[in-house]
């Protein structure tokens, strides 16, 4: 469990850091996640894959869901009964004919804009790889209370949704995969579906990321670095140069019973590389100071060349 604490600090650390300041606000390793990432529009600014099917096999997640009963069953959770986690679940599963623990195998996304991050309407597109049924989802999705227009593009449908004010758009293109969106990305993701258009397995910048990425990985980021986010800052322990940063790659796989962790920040700066070596080396040497961190963070390596800053667990 705090191994994965560890990889979400570090990873949200590093793309609010990197990505999000001075700003104004794929995980190609696994098969599955490599053939949903064809449906990936090509101009992304960023993306993540993870292969659900490769994590559920780890204990920490069955542990995570038992948990979860158990509290349930205990009245620990505010509004559940006793057994009620698993009715819930249960009827969701003869209504709709999809078990997310089963039918789920992996899931995409990408991101568009140069400064999607904490903006409210961003634009993206979620392609899941999930066996379905869509007359039933539908009729589910209206029988609890979803409102939605129906429009067609290139003979599929697609699914209006107005969801506190931000339309996204649902289509079922086959009957194992989903395809969420914003309604700017939708029509290129179907498009990709049919034949048509690029994705980013077909950019070869893009493709240069994904090489980077480990042949294993079961979750991976891939986020271009904004032009409004390559400048200097100063982060209170001096100046730090991000003008050459150009983007962040990172991935995680299973090694034995553990986790393997590599993050890259590309940056042709091999001065400014080491000024944010220090940095981290900072916040490491602060976040070891919690003892329930301490032994992971030593294991924490940070170096860097004139071309990356890299961070390996």
């Amino acid at each position: 469990m705090k191994k994965l604490i560890l990889i979400a600090m570090f990873l949200i650390l590093t793309l609010t850091f990197f990505v999000g300041c001075g700003g104004n606000n794929g995980l190609t390793g696994s098969g599955s996640t490599e053939k949903l990432l064809k449906f990936i529009p090509e101009d992304v600014t960023g993306y993540l894959s993870v292969d659900v099917k490769g994590l559920s096999k780890f204990d920490i997640f069955k542990d995570i869901e038992k948990d979860f009963k158990s509290d349930a069953k205990s009245g620990k959770i505010e509004g559940y009964s006793k057994d009620i986690a698993e009715k819930i679940y249960q009827d969701f599963i003869e209504k709709t004919g999809m078990d997310l623990k089963k039918d789920i195998s992996s899931v995409v996304a990408g991101f568009y804009g140069s400064s999607f991050i904490g903006k409210k309407d961003m634009d993206f597109v979620l392609v899941a790889g999930i066996k379905h049924n869509k007359e039933k989802l539908l009729k589910f999705a209206k029988e609890e209370g979803g409102k939605f227009k129906e429009e067609t593009y290139d003979g599929m449908s697609l699914y209006n949704v107005e969801d506190e004010g931000k339309n996204v758009t649902v289509s079922f293109p086959d009957d194992s995969h989903i395809i969420v969106a914003s309604t700017a990305v939708i029509k290129k993701a179907v498009d990709l579906f049919k034949g048509k258009g690029k994705s980013v397995l077909q950019n070869e910048k893009q493709k240069s990321y994904l090489k980077m990425i480990n042949d294993n990985a079961l979750v991976s980021v891939v986020f271009n670095i904004p032009e409004q986010s390559r400048v200097k800052q100063n982060v209170g322990m001096g100046e730090v140069d991000f003008t050459k940063t150009e983007c962040f790659v990172g991935s995680a796989w299973k090694s034995g019973s553990a986790f393997e962790i590599d993050l890259k920040l590309l940056s042709k700066n091999k001065e400014g590389n080491e000024k944010i070596v220090k940095l981290l080396e900072t916040v490491k040497m602060f976040g070891a100071m919690n003892p329930d961190f301490k032994e992971l963070l030593d294991g924490l390596n940070i170096n860097s060349d004139e071309n990356t800053v890299h961070l390996t667990v």
